[in-house]
């Protein structure tokens, strides 16, 4: 796991009322994938 990665999630843990399920489902669908497959 990135850094980058553990900052977002230890924001979104924190601060749900910024997020959703839908916008989570759409940042998973945009992220690229993992390089190591």
């Amino acid at each position: 796991m990135t850094p980058v990665m553990m900052e977002s999630i230890m924001f979104l843990k924190t601060n749900r009322l910024f997020w959703n399920s839908k916008l989570d489902a759409s940042a998973i669908r945009e992220a690229p994938t993992d390089e190591r497959g």
